[in-house]
């Protein structure tokens, strides 16, 4: 039987019943097969989904069917406990995407990014992307380097690598964007001026020096 037709049956059965328990719910067991243990383990998945037929944020992850199982009960339990809206059997929110009002901010310098660092001529990017949604590596570390060989900007502090959070530290640093390259260069000098300063010995000749 289809998902479509469970989701459907599932539906019609709601109507019998004042309040909904997660057995009323139509559940479909996904085999992902084994994973390729030469990815990062943040890129690992696990064996296998207990999908709840289009409610897919309570659907269970797991190792086996049981355990999915499990999980998927844990996470309807939360669901339920949190007063958020419960979708009668059957239905569920769809495919929800996530706000992109803080990277629309910076348009023309996230298309730029997109192309020139990330190396995608076109990509959604919301306010909850980062910079570990476009690699398979285990760190940033060569993003970081072609971010501050095409902007002159460090952003290895961002916490979580976020887009937005990066997109908004390069505006803070160059200003406008697309930089002039004069402005660039003079702004390029003057941080490497300060990062040379900041390890002279304290002495009377060195007025830069930290105190």
């Amino acid at each position: 039987m289809s998902r479509k037709i469970r989701a459907r049956m599932a539906w019609a059965a709601s109507f019998l019943k004042r309040r909904w328990d997660f057995d009323d719910y139509p559940l479909d067991y996904v085999d992902q097969g084994e994973c390729d243990s030469k990815l990062p383990e943040r890129l690992r998945h696990k064996r296998w989904r207990a999908d709840m037929i289009n409610w897919p944020a309570v659907s269970g992850l797991c190792e086996s069917k049981e355990e999915a199982l499990a999980d998927a009960k844990k996470k309807f339990a939360a669901h339920e406990a949190s007063g958020e809206k419960m979708w009668r059997p059957g239905t569920g929110p769809g495919i929800v995407f996530a706000d992109n009002q803080a990277v629309a901010e910076n348009a023309a310098l996230r298309d730029h990014f997109i192309q020139n660092v990330l190396g995608f001529e076109w990509a959604w990017v919301s306010d909850e992307s980062s910079l570990w949604d476009f690699h398979e590596k285990a760190d940033n570390g060569d993003l970081y380097l072609k971010i501050g060989e095409v902007y002159g900007v460090d952003v290895s502090h961002i916490e979580g690598a976020k887009l937005a959070a990066i997109f908004a530290e390069i505006m803070e640093q160059i200003g406008t964007f697309p930089e002039d390259d004069v402005v660039r260069a003079i702004r390029l000098s003057r941080d490497a001026r300060d990062r040379h300063n900041q390890v002279l010995p304290e002495h009377p000749w060195n007025p830069y020096a930290p105190s």
